[in-house]
C-alpha cells in the first residue's frame, strides 16, 4: 500500500470552540489508512478540551511556542514542517497569522499549503492603525504569495479574509465545517409541555466582542419584562469574573440566569432545555451552534450580518438587524419560542434529517475533505 497522505493542522488551542470540535469529529473520523492526521497548537492545554480526545485517534498533538515569541515560534514551526515527519499538507485556520504559518510552510518545503478562512474576524475600532491596516495587508500578501488553496467556510468568511471577489481565483474552495447530527436523532427531541418549565432562551458562544454579549442582556432584559418566566441560558465560554458575569448578577434578578461551562456536547442541552438560541453576532462565518440548533428543531434569531448560509431550515431561522431595536427582537424571540412549543416549526425528527443530507453533515463533510486532499497531493506528484 502507497504510505498515508501526511496533514497538519495548525490552530491556536483545542480549547471547547467551533474550529476545535470540527477538528476533533475530522480526527475520528478520516481514514486513517489513507492520511496520517496531526494537530499543532501554541496555546497551553486546559481541563475539558478536545486533547484527549484527539490522542485517542492516534492523531499526534505539537506543541509551539506561543507567536508572541517570534524568535522562537517561528524556527520551531519550521523545523516540525521540515524534519522527519515530512508532510504533504499544512491546513491552518488561524485567520490572518495563516500568512506566517504558510510562509514558513513554503520555506520549509511542504506542497500543499491551505489557508482557511472560518470568520470575518474584523479588528474592534478600538484597534490601533498597525492592527487595522497594515497588519491584515501584510498577512493577505503572505497569504497570496504561498497559500497553493484558499479556503473558506462559507463566502462571507473568505471575503472577510481574501478579499470581495476572492471566489473569483481557482485556488478558491468552499469547504464547510460539518457536525456530528447523529449526537440529535439519538436523544428525544420532544419539547415538554409549555406549563412543564420557564422559557429558556440560550447564547452559546465564547466570551467576545463580535458576539455582541451586551446586546444580549439587553434583549433578555426586555423579554424578562414581558415574560416574568423567562431565563437566559448562557453556555460555551469561562464567564467567572468577566464583565458580563458581573453585569449579569448585578441587573438581572435572582434566578433568570444560568450560567454553564464550556459544553462537549450541546446535543441534550437544544434537545431538552432550550427554545430559542439568541445570537446578536456583529459578524459571523458560519456559526456551528446555529447549525447544531437547527439539528435538534430549535429556532434561532440572529442578526442580519451573519452570513445566510447559515440558514438550512426557513422556518427555524428569523434574521433581524441590530438597528431593528431591542422591542423588535424582543417579539421575534418570544414569538419564536411559543412556535417551538406548539409544535408549529419543523419537527425534530425532520430537522435532523434534512441536516444529515446537506453538506453540513461531519460525514459528507469528511468526505469531501478527503477528496480535496488526495486530489491535491496527487496533482503536485504528477507535476
Amino acid at each position: 500500500m502507497p504510505r498515508p497522505i501526511r496533514v497538519i493542522h495548525f490552530v491556536a488551542g483545542l480549547g471547547r470552540g467551533g474550529v476545535e470540535s470540527w477538528l476533533a469529529e475530522v480526527a475520528k473520523r478520516i481514514d486513517r489508512d489513507r492520511f496520517k492526521f496531526d494537530i499543532a497548537v501554541h496555546l497551553p492545554e486546559k481541563p475539558g478540551d478536545y486533547t484527549q480526545d484527539v490522542l485517542a485517534t492516534g492523531s499526534l498533538i505539537h506543541r509551539l511556542p506561543p507567536p508572541s515569541q517570534p524568535l522562537a515560534f517561528a524556527p520551531a514551526l519550521y523545523r516540525l514542517l521540515r524534519g522527519a515527519s515530512g508532510y504533504d499538507i499544512v491546513h491552518t485556520h488561524v485567520h490572518l497569522f495563516n500568512g506566517v504559518v504558510i510562509t514558513l510552510a513554503r520555506l520549509a518545503g511542504v506542497p500543499v499549503r491551505l489557508a482557511h478562512s472560518r470568520g470575518v474576524n474584523p479588528p474592534p475600532d478600538n484597534a490601533s492603525w498597525i492592527a487595522r491596516s497594515v497588519y491584515p495587508a501584510a498577512m493577505r500578501r503572505l497569504i497570496d504569495a504561498s497559500a497553493t488553496r484558499r479556503l473558506a467556510v462559507s463566502r462571507e468568511a473568505g471575503a472577510g479574509l481574501f478579499g470581495h471577489r476572492w471566489q473569483d481565483a481557482k485556488d478558491a474552495v468552499i469547504v464547510r465545517s460539518g457536525i456530528d447530527t447523529r449526537r440529535f436523532a439519538a436523544v428525544d427531541c420532544t419539547p415538554p409541555p409549555p406549563d412543564d418549565r420557564t422559557l429558556t432562551i440560550a447564547h452559546i458562544a465564547r466570551l467576545d466582542w463580535q458576539k455582541n454579549q451586551a446586546f444580549v442582556v439587553q434583549v433578555m432584559a426586555e423579554i424578562a419584562r414581558a415574560k416574568p418566566q423567562a431565563r437566559l441560558l448562557l453556555a460555551g465560554a469561562d464567564l467567572q469574573g468577566s464583565w458580563l458575569e458581573h453585569r449579569l448578577r448585578r441587573d438581572a434578578p435572582s434566578g433568570r440566569i444560568d450560567i454553564r461551562p464550556p459544553l462537549a456536547d450541546t446535543a441534550p442541552l437544544f434537545t431538552r432545555e432550550i427554545d430559542v438560541l439568541l445570537l446578536p453576532s456583529l459578524h459571523e462565518g458560519l456559526p456551528r451552534v446555529a447549525l447544531e440548533a437547527q439539528a435538534a428543531g430549535v429556532p434561532v434569531a440572529m442578526s442580519n450580518t451573519i452570513t445566510p448560509e447559515t440558514i438550512i431550515i426557513d422556518d427555524l431561522v428569523k434574521t433581524m438587524p441590530l438597528a431593528a431595536g431591542i422591542d423588535v427582537w424582543r417579539d421575534a424571540v418570544i414569538d419564536l419560542a411559543y412556535r417551538h412549543r406548539e409544535g408549529r416549526l419543523t419537527s425534530p425528527a425532520s430537522c435532523v434529517k434534512i441536516m444529515q443530507a446537506s453538506e453540513f453533515s461531519i460525514d459528507r463533510n469528511v468526505e469531501s475533505l478527503e477528496r480535496l486532499y488526495a486530489d491535491l497531493v496527487g496533482d503536485i506528484t504528477e507535476q
